[in-house]
């Protein structure tokens, strides 16, 4: 089991790397061609990861630890399947799905807004 300290620099590499894939050029030139809705999903999504990647940063471990420890496996598998989706790029609407429910279970440990 890793330390809350370790799962949260993971939970922030994790937040990273979808960062880098949201705004990488594969990803937009897909989402360039999807509907209005799926373009929206995508800027809130965008806007959630940097909002949890912020709050993770700022605040002191302590203020959310036992979340992170709570949620640790849940991070885990919501991470696992986010990572699969954004490696593959197959469609917009399994990225937005997988990041959508990664970004749900971010939400126990920071609030989103």
């Amino acid at each position: 089991m890793a330390t809350p300290g370790e799962t949260r620099d993971q939970l922030m590499r994790d937040l990273r790397d979808a960062r880098t894939t949201l705004m990488s050029p594969d990803w937009l030139t897909m989402i360039r061609e999807a509907p209005k809705a799926q373009k929206q999903a995508a800027a809130d999504n965008l806007m959630k990861v940097q909002l949890a990647l912020l709050d993770l940063e700022n605040q002191a471990l302590a203020t959310f630890r036992d979340d992170l420890i709570a949620n640790e496996s849940a991070i885990a598998k919501s991470t696992a399947s986010m990572q699969k989706a954004l490696t593959k790029l197959e469609s917009t609407a399994k990225v937005l799905k997988s990041v959508t429910d990664f970004l749900g279970t971010v939400a126990r440990v920071v609030t989103l807004f």
